[in-house]
């Protein structure tokens, strides 16, 4: 199975406590995501920046150039130990 290592930022949703996370190539633009983006509020907003292998069978760029994945138990296929705190849920 091939992989892709990937930047991840896990958001969370307090309305319905739900969290997702958005996935980048590079951990520059997973922070640039963090810091720029105009939805982030006190009801949603970024917990953590966390870098992972994804499967490429299930990750694909988006004619805009925006990676989006298959939420599928096999996605992630491992977990590096860096992970930046952004939030924590309170």
């Amino acid at each position: 199975m091939k992989t892709k290592t990937m930047y991840a930022v896990e958001h969370y949703y307090k309305s319905d406590e739900r969290s997702t996370h958005e996935i980048f190539e590079t951990l520059n633009d997973a922070e640039f995501f963090c810091s720029h983006n105009k939805n982030w509020n006190e009801n949603h907003f970024p917990l953590f920046i966390f870098k992972a292998d994804f499967n490429t069978e299930l990750i694909y760029q988006e004619e805009n150039g925006i990676w989006n994945y298959e939420d599928f138990e096999n996605t992630i296929l491992k977990y590096y130990s860096f992970r930046k705190t952004l939030n924590t849920i309170n």
